[in-house]
């Protein structure tokens, strides 16, 4: 203790508050994400707007995502209002709309449209996640780029392979494809489990683990009936909520600074 009190007064302060600035640096963990659940709208009719149900057991806080898909013509897809779009393109008789929303105190709008009052039966299907970053949910996304609108035609039997995404720190991924009339829906890929299934139209499946880095989700196998077909696969990484946390230190018997330093 010598030695300390033959410190000079500033060199010692500055010491303190060093070591209270690097034993209090706030540490970021990570929440553990989950598949909440979904719901699914494929009803026939002929308004220009439709509306689904939300998913089961949604509370504040959870991040939704919405998948609109079409296999007909004469349909221009939009998400509800509010909803933030990842991504909205239109091929013939194939089309997605996809985008996100945080959920609030109240359920947010779930109608959308499809810009025809002819008879039409468009497939949403919304997809509940908790412990994903409400701000930023999104790490990134991806859909096929064979040509501009992210389709892509193969002949028959080959297999629709959704494209790779990076993802950030324990992330969760949301994979799928939609194509023609022509192609029947498959099993996901390795390490992912079927969520929505619709012969013909489109399936949807996420991860069954956290993931981080690079991740191809490769192929949705068995898809081998029609003729030449023309599909459009997708991925996103939704991220984990943040939060910071701070050691707390306590200096017990305290000290005084005032024109030296003496411990008591």
């Amino acid at each position: 203790m010598k030695f300390l009190r033959r410190l000079p007064v500033k060199i010692l302060y500055s010491f303190l508050i060093i070591c209270v600035i690097l034993i209090s640096f706030p540490r970021t963990t990570y929440a553990a994400q989950a598949f909440r659940s979904a719901s699914h709208y494929n009803t026939s009719g002929s308004t220009a707007e439709r509306t689904t149900t939300e998913p089961t057991g949604v509370v504040q806080g959870d991040v939704l995502v919405m998948v609109i898909l079409k296999n007909q013509s004469s349909m221009t897809l939009s998400l509800p209002t509010g909803w933030t779009s990842l991504g909205n393109a239109s091929d013939g008789n194939l089309g997605y709309a996809i985008g996100w929303i945080a959920r609030g105190s109240s359920a947010p709008s779930y109608t959308f449209g499809i810009g025809t009052t002819n008879t039409r039966t468009p497939q949403a299907f919304v997809f509940a996640f908790s412990g994903v970053d409400t701000t930023n949910p999104i790490t990134d996304f991806q859909v096929s780029t064979t040509d501009t609108d992210g389709f892509e035609s193969v002949g028959v039997g080959t297999d629709s392979d959704p494209p790779a995404v990076t993802a950030g720190t324990n992330d969760l991924i949301l994979t799928g494809v939609a194509r023609t009339l022509e192609y029947n829906t498959g099993a996901a890929p390795t390490g992912y489990t079927v969520q929505s299934n619709v012969n013909e139209i489109g399936v949807n499946a996420i991860s069954d683990s956290l993931l981080s880095g690079s991740q191809d989700p490769v192929e949705f196998t068995g898809q081998t009936t029609g003729t030449e077909v023309i599909w459009h696969g997708y991925t996103l990484a939704l991220a984990a909520a943040k939060a910071s946390a701070k050691s707390i230190i306590k200096i017990k018997g305290g000290v005084r600074i005032k024109g030296g330093v003496k411990f008591r």
